[in-house]
């Protein structure tokens, strides 16, 4: 099992959807996830192996949006009386206009579930002070994949998405991943070793549909 950072930026391809890019961009931002899996590995010698596994990783997402309701022009008129030097009275009127903007807030989680399978190379270094340290490369393999929570689409509205609901979206099968890693650890006893493995994930292939595509 292991924690996920993630980071996520939208930008369009096409100018036409500059502005819907934008706001997608700034109603969306990602909030972790997690990974939990198990691999088995083949040694290929001393210190080449090769790694295979099942994972299934869920990636959140905080969905925040800000839309305007409303808009009204406000005016104000102000009067007041002023006396002169010889008594005579005048009397003065101000107007001031203000906009006011009613809004509306809608705020969700969305969540990214993959079911995946992991195949990488491993170069193992010599062992030093009961510390191992290697490193991995390879790719992640999608079996299966959906979305639920809430997108905005391209006509700005707001989509529940869900295996039930406008699932067509996003695609089931998302494709290939490349994935690498530094794997740090420390034999406890011959059964236990205590491990960190940081590791950076590009997804190769979008995983949004082509009919949405930006």
């Amino acid at each position: 099992t292991a924690p996920e950072y993630t980071k996520k930026t939208v930008q369009a391809t096409n100018p036409l959807y500059t502005n819907y890019a934008n706001l997608k961009d700034s109603a969306e931002s990602m909030v972790g996830g997690f990974t939990v899996g198990m691999r088995l590995a083949t040694p290929l010698n001393k210190n080449w192996l090769l790694k295979a596994g099942l994972q299934y990783s869920q990636i959140n997402e905080r969905f925040s949006l800000q839309k305007e309701t409303n808009r009204r022009t406000i005016v104000v008129v102000t009067t007041r009386t002023e006396t002169d030097a010889l008594g005579n009275t005048t009397i003065i009127s101000d107007t001031t206009k203000y906009q006011q903007v009613d809004y509306s807030y809608t705020n969700g989680v969305g969540y990214y579930k993959n079911l995946e399978l992991p195949v990488m190379l491993t170069y193992q270094f010599n062992s030093f002070s009961n510390t191992k340290l290697s490193l991995n490369a390879g790719l992640i393999v999608n079996l299966s994949s959906w979305y639920k929570g809430t997108v905005i689409s391209p006509t700005y509205q707001l989509l529940n998405v869900s295996k039930q609901e406008n699932a067509d979206i996003y695609k089931t099968k998302v494709g290939l991943s490349f994935v690498g890693s530094l794997n740090i650890s420390k034999v406890v006893n011959e059964r236990l070793d205590l491990f960190a493995e940081p590791y950076f994930r590009f997804n190769i292939t979008n995983n949004q549909q082509s009919s949405y595509d930006i």
